[in-house]
């Protein structure tokens, strides 16, 4: 019993100019690139006295703290290095019937998404996304 053995062109190429292949991969893992990072910034201003704040901080895991601005118009801030493609979340929520919560999220200062309530005490403000691509 005799097996014939089918040639293939591609295999001809590889055995005798593997220069060739080399080319091939280098001109495939060029159109790879590295994705850049973005500074992602959030910026939390109100005129309460306490204020629930959940995010996603820059290791992807879910942050809670409770804010006391001193008055007036305070602002809290936290900024960290992002993937294009990584997840952005920042949402609160305050008891005070008069006050004004305002989130906003920026995405190397540029304004991203923003959000705000004044005088809601039942609904959290949120805003949230994923890094974009360039």
């Amino acid at each position: 019993m005799l097996l014939k053995i089918k040639s293939y062109p591609g295999l001809f190429l590889i055995k005798h100019q593997p220069w060739l292949l080399l080319v091939l991969i280098i001109v495939a893992l060029g159109g790879c690139h590295k994705r850049d990072d973005k500074m992602v910034t959030y910026l939390v201003t109100s005129d309460a006295t306490e204020i629930a704040l959940q995010y996603r901080d820059g290791t992807g895991l879910l942050q809670k703290t409770i804010l006391h601005p001193a008055g007036g118009q305070d602002e809290w801030r936290h900024s960290f290095a992002a993937e294009q493609g990584d997840i952005v979340y920042l949402s609160g929520k305050y008891e005070e019937g008069h006050a004004t919560l305002k989130l906003m999220i920026t995405i190397d200062g540029k304004i991203y998404k923003q959000a705000q309530s004044t005088g809601d005490t039942i609904k959290y403000v949120t805003v949230s996304g994923v890094v974009p691509y360039d």
